[in-house]
């Protein structure tokens, strides 16, 4: 009897322990995630950010500081060059995507003052620089999003299944969730190049499933052979109000050849999450003189403008009338 008894409470263990290693199901992953998800990215898009990004493309090397302010929908990016070879013919560069106004600064190496490349209040301008921002930054951003897209969305979107989700050790004993994925193209340049997509995304559920590591392969329509492949990892520091802070970050893309395209390091050197000033997304926080003068000022500007043509047009009136030639009537009849 003790010997049933043990054995019963044996595979019992043993079943427990197989369960515990294979992970929740997909659906079990989907209704727990999306909560922790959006909260940490609620957290990450609001904060001021200062990190040294070290990047390795198209042949060229170059260390650069990357300082990032966000508050929700409003982003500014201001890139320094430190050292190495100019990625970008620009020693400094700012993006900043408001909703109200969106510009672009730039200044040349050895240039003293910043020229305006682009100053637009339209939606189309804010998401077209938005987008830039994703893509050429996205270093500071990869830990919450995949494809540029957060993860949250990227996880709902019909295109994604999640296959798979397995549990394993970190490198420290941490228990770690992988999630296996496969993607259907959802652009027009993943449609024309590749069949489908597939990777895993690698999370810590006890730190709110901050992401550590990821990799997506994108695979072609010719015997699916692969083309590229995006990987990524993630350390983070001490927790704030609760949540990972990111502290290093690596984004690779290399080619199916084996071959890399582009790599990027950073280190985050400062983070402050809350509020950013309105200001910081001005012309005038950003360094560059405000051709937008407020609202008082503008209708002075205005009044003044209506007077001084007012009165370069009365002007002119009187000078025609004074300079007009008189027409004498011929004798005997009337003007001609």
């Amino acid at each position: 009897m003790q010997l049933t008894r043990y054995l019963h409470l044996a595979g019992l263990v043993l079943t427990l322990t197989a369960a515990r290693s294979a992970g929740m199901s997909p659906d079990e992953f989907l209704k727990v995630y999306p909560a922790e998800g959006e909260k940490l990215i609620a957290h990450y898009e609001r904060l001021h950010l200062v990190a040294q990004v070290e990047e390795n493309a198209v042949g060229k090397k170059g260390v650069y500081e990357l300082e990032q302010f966000q508050d929700g929908k409003k982003i500014k990016c201001v890139r320094r060059f430190v050292s190495g070879e100019h990625i970008l013919q620009a020693d400094t560069i700012v993006y900043v995507a408001h909703p109200s106004q969106t510009f672009v600064l730039r200044r040349a190496p050895e240039a003293q003052e910043f020229v305006l490349g682009l100053r637009s209040t339209s939606a189309e301008d804010y998401e077209r620089t938005q987008q830039r921002i994703d893509n050429g930054y996205r270093i500071l951003r990869s830990h919450y999003s995949c494809l540029q897209i957060p993860l949250t969305k990227f996880l709902a979107m019909k295109e994604t299944t999640v296959t798979g989700v397995k549990e394993e050790k970190g490198e420290d004993g941490r228990p770690l969730q992988r999630v296996t994925l496969r993607i259907l193209p959802f652009s027009d340049g993943m449609r024309e190049l590749c069949s489908h997509l597939d990777g895993w995304l690698l999370f810590d559920p006890a730190a709110h499933w901050a992401l550590v590591a990821k990799e997506i392969n994108h695979l072609s329509k010719e015997k699916e052979q692969l083309l590229f492949k995006a990987t990524g990892s993630f350390t983070y520091g001490e927790p704030v109000d609760g949540l990972p802070t990111l502290r290093t970050a690596r984004d690779d893309t290399e080619t199916g050849a084996g071959g890399f395209a582009r790599r990027y390091r950073a280190e985050v050197k400062t983070v402050e999450f809350g509020p950013v000033p309105e200001e910081v997304f001005t012309l005038k926080g950003s360094g560059f003189r405000d051709l937008d003068p407020g609202p008082a000022h503008r209708w002075t500007h205005f009044l003044w403008l209506f007077l001084g043509s007012a009165a370069l047009a009365l002007t002119l009136i009187l000078l025609l009338r004074r300079w007009r030639p008189k027409v004498k009537a011929p004798q005997g009849g009337a003007p001609l």
